[in-house]
């Protein structure tokens, strides 16, 4: 079961790196397209990229104090 868990907790971890990928690509078209960095889309963009990243700071601690020796290091 904790391997489950760890596997779980990973798979968390992927999805809110993609999302912060995601939004970083969006950005990159904003950006590039003109929009000034205090436009509501900017800061839009920016506060569902940080929420994401403050997730994946989260998770990564708990996956290295409570899952680090299941898997040896591979995340």
């Amino acid at each position: 079961m904790r391997k489950v868990k760890a596997i779980i907790l990973a798979l968390r971890i992927e999805f809110h790196w993609w999302h912060i990928k995601h939004y970083r690509k969006k950005f990159d078209v904003l950006y590039d397209a003109g929009e000034a960095l205090g436009s509501a889309r900017v800061q839009e963009l920016n506060k569902r990229t940080s929420k994401h990243a403050i997730a994946v700071m989260r998770c990564e601690r708990y996956y290295t104090e409570h899952y680090s020796e299941v898997f040896q290091g591979v995340l």
